[in-house]
C-alpha cells in the first residue's frame, strides 16, 4: 500500500489524503445524525388544544417527524404556523406550531395521537369547558327574534354545524350574528328553513316560530295564486272600495265603478304581502289609481294616517288632479323656498294633511341660513329628515326606477324613509339597463332582506352587468313584485290599433340622405368605440350621424302627417282629437304650423332656436284643449311622454321614431286612458322607406322584448345601454361592406 502510494505523484496523493479526512468526518456525521434521531424520537410531544373555535379545535404542538405524518392524515387540518418572531436571527424555534382540525374528526385524531410514542394531550379549561358542552348540547334550535323580524337559528358547533351551516348559508339573506351566536334569517325567506335543516339532526323548533314559518308558507302560497289570477276571488276587496265610496259619495269618483278585474288582483296583491311591494304595470294600466286605492282602503283603518307621494316634478299636477279625484282630499305640496317649506311642514303637522306630494330630486334638498355678521352658513334639515321626524305611514314611489343608481342623491334621500310601515313603488321599467339596478327598490321592500347592495351585485350579477342565479332572484321577487302587461290583461281593456305608413322620400332628401350615409360610413371605417379625447370617431360621433339621417327622414313627413291628421278628423262622425309626436322641436312646430288654427303645439319658435314648454305650462295646455271643440290637433314632443292625461285623443300619429320602446310606449299610454277610462285609439308609425327607419323599428321591438323577459325569467341579460345604437351601427356597417 505504501508502495503505491509511494507511486502517486505529490498532486495524487494529497487528492487522496483529502479523501481519507472526507471520508472520518462523514463518519462522525453519521454517528452525530444517529444521536440527534435517537433524541428526537425519544423527545416528549404534548398537544395542547388551547381553544374551540367555531367547529374546529386549536391545537399547539412541537414538531416531530412521526407527528408531521400524522397531521398530513387529517382530513381538513389545517396549518397556522409559527408567530414571526420565533424565525429571528439565531432562533432555534422551539415555539409550537398551530393546527386546525375539525371537531368532527377529533375521536379518530385522538386515537392515532394516543398511538404515538411519548405523546401526551393536555387542555385549556376554557376548551374542554366548551368542546363538554357541544358534545352534551341539544340540537339547532329555531326561534323567532325581536330583532325587526328576522327568524333566529341559535345554532351549536357541533359535528353537524358544518352540513347545517352550509345549508343555511344558501338562505338568500341569511346572515351570522357574531356578537350573540346565532343566524338571521329574514321572515320572508323562513319557509326555507324546513327544507334547508329537514336531514339535520335534533332541530327544535319553537311553537312560535313553527307558526311563523308555516304561516310564511301559506302566505306565499296565496301570493303566487293572487298573481295569477285575472280577477280578484276575496270579496272583501269588492266591499272594502264600497266602503270607501259610501264614506266620501259625494266629493270624489267610485272606485268600484272604475276598478278593472286585473286592478282588483293588484290591490288584493298589495295588502296581503303587506303593502311592502312594487307594483310594476305597463303604461296605461293604472298604477296611479291602485296606489290611491289601497291608500285609501288603510285610511278606513287609520284615518289619521299620512301619505307621502315622492313623485317626479313634471307629474306632481297630474297627482294633485288623480288625488283630488279618488279621494276628495286636498295634498299638500313641498316645495323648498325658506318660508313655503316651513309653512309647508307646519301646515301637514297641524292638519294632519293626508296626503303630502314632494319631487324625487326635492327630497334630500336642505335650507341654508347666512348668517350677514360672520357669513357662516347654517344647513337646515332635509325634506327626508323632516319626513322622518313626522313618522309618516305610507310611502308611494311614482316612477321608481329614478332610484335605481344607490349612489345617486334622490336615492340616498329615498332611502332615508325605508323605515316607513308601508311602501308601494310604481315603476313599468324596473330595470332599464342591468339587474343591479333592482337593488335599490327591493331594499325599499325588505331593508334587511336587501340591505347590502354589493351583496346583492355578487349574488346575482355578473360583473354588475349580466344576470346570475336568476330563478333564485325571480323566487326573491314573487313575494314583493307584480306586473302585468298589456298582453295580459288583453281581455280587459279595449285594442290599441296600430299601423306602419311608409312615406317615400323626395329626390332632394334621398341626394341629402346619401351624401349623409356617405358620411357616415367614412367615419364608421374609422370607427372607435372606446376612443376618446378630439379628433377620435367615437359612438356620440356615430350617433350625431344618424341623428341626422334621422332628421332628414323626419322632415319629409310633416306634409303627409298633417293630410293624415285631417283625413282623420273629417272620416270621424264623432269628432274627437289627434296626438302627435315627433323627437325633433322644429319638425313639431312645422307639423303644427300646417294644421293651423285647430291645433296646439307645445313648442315655440324665437329667433335662435325652438322651445319646448315647461310641464306645468303644457299641462295647462292640454287642459284648455281638452274642453274646446275647436281644438282638433295637438303635437307635441316626447318630453309629454309622463305626467300628461291626454286620453280625450282617439289617435296618435309618430312621425318619426324615439330612441327607446319605453317612450313609444308611454307616449301611447297618455292617449288610451287610465283606470275607469281605457279606450280604443289607433296608433301610425310613420316610416320612411329607407332601410335605417325599418332596422330601427325592429331593434326598438327587441330592445322591448329583452327588457320585459329579464323581469320574467331569462337566464342571462344583455347590458341594455346603448345597445339599440351598438346593433344599429352592426347593421349599418354590414350594409356598407356589401356595398
Amino acid at each position: 500500500m505504501a508502495e503505491s502510494i509511494n507511486s502517486l505523484s505529490q498532486e495524487e496523493q494529497e487528492i487522496l489524503l483529502r479523501l481519507e479526512a472526507i471520508r472520518e468526518k462523514k463518519k462522525i456525521l453519521e454517528r452525530e445524525l444517529e444521536e440527534i434521531i435517537l433524541k428526537e424520537k425519544g423527545k416528549e410531544i404534548v398537544f395542547n388544544i388551547v381553544q374551540v373555535s367555531g367547529a374546529n379545535f386549536i391545537i399547539e404542538s412541537l414538531a416531530r417527524t412521526d407527528v408531521l405524518e400524522m397531521w398530513k392524515g387529517v382530513p381538513q387540518r389545517q396549518f397556522r404556523g409559527y408567530k414571526r418572531k420565533d424565525f429571528g436571527s439565531g432562533s432555534k424555534n422551539e415555539t409550537p406550531g398551530r393546527n386546525l382540525i375539525p371537531i368532527k374528526e377529533w375521536e379518530e385524531t385522538k386515537e392515532k395521537i394516543e398511538a404515538l410514542p411519548d405523546t401526551s394531550i393536555e387542555w385549556t379549561d376554557e376548551a374542554k369547558e366548551r368542546y363538554d358542552w357541544l358534545i352534551n348540547a341539544p340540537g339547532w334550535e329555531v326561534d323567532v327574534t325581536t330583532h325587526r323580524g328576522n327568524l333566529a337559528i341559535k345554532a351549536t358547533a357541533g359535528p353537524e354545524s358544518d352540513r347545517n351551516s352550509t345549508s343555511v348559508w344558501k338562505i338568500p339573506g341569511a346572515h351570522w350574528n357574531w356578537s350573540e351566536q346565532y343566524w338571521l334569517i329574514p321572515v320572508s325567506e323562513g319557509w326555507r328553513i324546513f327544507e334547508c335543516l329537514q336531514d339535520a339532526k335534533d332541530v327544535v323548533y319553537t311553537e312560535v316560530a313553527k307558526t311563523l314559518i308555516l304561516e310564511q308558507i301559506e302566505c306565499r302560497g296565496r301570493l303566487d295564486k293572487i298573481a295569477q289570477q285575472e280577477d280578484s276571488d276575496d270579496p272583501r276587496i269588492l266591499q272594502l272600495v264600497r266602503e270607501v265610496w259610501n264614506e266620501n259619495k259625494q266629493t270624489h269618483e267610485p272606485f268600484h265603478e272604475w276598478l278593472l278585474p286585473f286592478q282588483k288582483v293588484g290591490i288584493e296583491f298589495g295588502l296581503e304581502c303587506g303593502t311592502r311591494f312594487v307594483l310594476g304595470d305597463k303604461t296605461g294600466l293604472g298604477k296611479t289609481g291602485q296606489a290611491i286605492a289601497i291608500a285609501e282602503l288603510l285610511r278606513l283603518k287609520d284615518p289619521e294616517m299620512q301619505i307621502v307621494c315622492e313623485v317626479k316634478g313634471a307629474n306632481i299636477r297630474n297627482w294633485v288632479r288623480e288625488i283630488r279625484n279618488l279621494t276628495g282630499e286636498e295634498p299638500a305640496i313641498c316645495v323648498n323656498t325658506k318660508k313655503e317649506k316651513t309653512e309647508a311642514f307646519f301646515n301637514i303637522i297641524a292638519e294632519k294633511v293626508p296626503y303630502i306630494l314632494i319631487s324625487h330630486d326635492m327630497l334630500g334638498t336642505y335650507d341654508e341660513e347666512i348668517d350677514e355678521q360672520t357669513k357662516e352658513v347654517t344647513r337646515k334639515y332635509t325634506w327626508a329628515e323632516l319626513f322622518k321626524m313626522i313618522k309618516p305611514d305610507l310611502l308611494i314611489i311614482d316612477e321608481a326606477h329614478l332610484i335605481k343608481s344607490p349612489d345617486a342623491n334622490r336615492t340616498k334621500a329615498t332611502h332615508q324613509l325605508v323605515d316607513i310601515p308601508h311602501v308601494i313603488l310604481l315603476t313599468a321599467t324596473p330595470i332599464l339597463n342591468r339587474t343591479e339596478e333592482w337593488w335599490s327598490l327591493l331594499h325599499m321592500t325588505d331593508p334587511i332582506m336587501f340591505r347590502s347592495h354589493q351583496a346583492f351585485k355578487n349574488n346575482y350579477t355578473w360583473d354588475g352587468q349580466t344576470a346570475r342565479n336568476v330563478n333564485e332572484l325571480h323566487d326573491l321577487l314573487r313575494p314583493r313584485f307584480i306586473q302585468r302587461l298589456k298582453k295580459d290583461v288583453q281581455k280587459d281593456l279595449p285594442p290599441i290599433n296600430r299601423q306602419t305608413r311608409i312615406v317615400e322620400l323626395s329626390k332632394e332628401a334621398k341626394v341629402n340622405y346619401n351624401l349623409a350615409l356617405d358620411g357616415l360610413y367614412n367615419d364608421l371605417a374609422v370607427y372607435d368605440p372606446k376612443g376618446k379625447g378630439k379628433g377620435v370617431i367615437n359612438v356620440q360621433h356615430i350617433l350625431a350621424q344618424i341623428l341626422r339621417l334621422k332628421q332628414i327622414c323626419a322632415a319629409e313627413k310633416p306634409d303627409y302627417v298633417a293630410d293624415l291628421a285631417t283625413e282623420l278628423i273629417d272620416q270621424s262622425e264623432n269628432g274627437g282629437k289627434v296626438l302627435i309626436f315627433s323627437y325633433f322641436k322644429a319638425i313639431a312646430y312645422r307639423i303644427a304650423q300646417l294644421l293651423g288654427d285647430e291645433a296646439v303645439c307645445t313648442v315655440s319658435r324665437t329667433e335662435d332656436d325652438f322651445i319646448s314648454m315647461t310641464a306645468d305650462k303644457r299641462d295647462d295646455l292640454f287642459q284648455e284643449t281638452k274642453n274646446n271643440p275647436d281644438i282638433k290637433f295637438i303635437v307635441t314632443t316626447e318630453a309629454a311622454k309622463e305626467g300628461h292625461n291626454l286620453e280625450f285623443c282617439d289617435w296618435v300619429i309618430f312621425n318619426d321614431q324615439f330612441w327607446t320602446p319605453a317612450a313609444h310606449d308611454q307616449c301611447e299610454g297618455r292617449a288610451y286612458g287610465r283606470l275607469a277610462n281605457p279606450h280604443t285609439i289607433d296608433v301610425f308609425n310613420i316610416i320612411a322607406d329607407v332601410k335605417i327607419e325599418g332596422w330601427m323599428q325592429e331593434l326598438l321591438n327587441q330592445k322591448l322584448v329583452i327588457i320585459e323577459e329579464a323581469v320574467e325569467g331569462v337566464e342571462s341579460t344583455r347590458e341594455l345601454e346603448g345597445s339599440i345604437i351598438q346593433a344599429l351601427i352592426s347593421k349599418i356597417k354590414g350594409e356598407m361592406y356589401k356595398e
